[in-house]
């Protein structure tokens, strides 16, 4: 059973509606007071906003962090390459 709304019951019965009619009525008008208004979607959308700009950020870190470790295993590659290929040089006659 839906929540009745009162000032919509007592002005139906006092403009001649029965109190089965006027009842009805009153029911029938969908709650919504748990519907989100324009100052609550705004709030919404700024708390969402600076979230997304806080992950940016993040995300940024996170790649020149990712950046520096793939360079540096770069270089360890390389290093290991031209130390195998010196190796490689030194078993030739």
């Amino acid at each position: 059973m839906s929540i009745m709304v009162t000032e919509v019951y007592r002005a139906l019965v006092d403009a001649g509606a029965s109190e089965e009619k006027a009842r009805a009525a009153a029911e029938a008008i969908p709650d919504m007071s748990d519907l989100a208004h324009k100052n609550d979607i705004a709030e919404l959308r700024s708390e969402l906003k600076q979230d997304i700009a806080e992950l940016r950020s993040e995300f940024k870190q996170d790649i020149v962090g990712l950046k520096a470790d793939l360079y540096k295993h770069m270089w360890l590659m390389q290093g290991a390459t031209i130390v195998a290929i010196v190796g490689l040089l030194k078993l030739l006659p």
